[in-house]
């Protein structure tokens, strides 16, 4: 759960934050990567939500 955080889209819009959604996206961008898990990137990226945060913010997070 995630206590009513929202997340600021890159075009100004709100919404709630979804773990969900995060790693559907990393489990995406991994689809055709030998070797790379998902779940590891997620696990060591040691994301730290809070309200307000922005979504290119929590992908810059993950790339690096």
């Amino acid at each position: 759960m995630n206590g009513g955080m929202k997340v600021i889209k890159r075009d100004g819009a709100t919404e709630p934050l979804t773990l969900e959604k995060i790693h559907r996206m990393c489990e995406f961008s991994c689809e055709e990567l030998a070797g790379v898990s998902a779940s590891q990137i997620e696990m060591n990226a040691n994301l730290q939500f809070f309200d307000g945060i922005k979504s290119s913010e929590i992908q810059e997070i993950l790339i690096r």
